[in-house]
């Protein structure tokens, strides 16, 4: 059974990229070429198709997964990117290791409830008393 045989819509995954220089950018070489840096992005399954076109000769070809990136709201932006499901494991999506839409929506209630406070950059956000 491969990886993402049992897929479905609503399913987060994740991609992990490593990124070089301090900016995060792949093709940023204001860093050190030895300064690596990993960044995890979470996806949401949107859409499951079967394409006639690639499946025409091997079925499993054909079956296509639409995912979109979550943003740090939970909720997903951007387009739409299609892949096959035998592709989403060659480039690089796993399962996410946990459900980010939840902790995201925890944290977004704890925030307006005052209960986390950013650090604001170094600068004072309220004085203590």
């Amino acid at each position: 059974m491969a990886r993402f045989d049992d897929i479905s819509i609503g399913a987060q995954l994740m991609r992990t990229y490593t990124m070089r220089g301090w900016r995060g950018g792949i093709d940023d070489t204001s860093g050190p070429p030895t300064d690596l840096s990993q960044q995890t992005w979470y996806y949401i399954v949107t859409d499951l198709w079967f394409d006639p076109v690639k499946g025409d000769t091997n079925p499993k070809k054909g079956q296509m997964v639409g995912v979109r990136r979550l943003n740090g709201h939970g909720e997903a932006f951007g387009r739409k990117q299609g892949h096959t499901r035998r592709g989403l494991a060659s480039n690089g999506f796993h399962y996410a290791d946990r459900d980010y839409i939840s902790e995201c929506k925890a944290f977004l209630a704890a925030k307006e409830e005052g209960k986390v406070v950013g650090i604001g950059m170094g600068l004072v956000l309220r004085q203590r008393p």
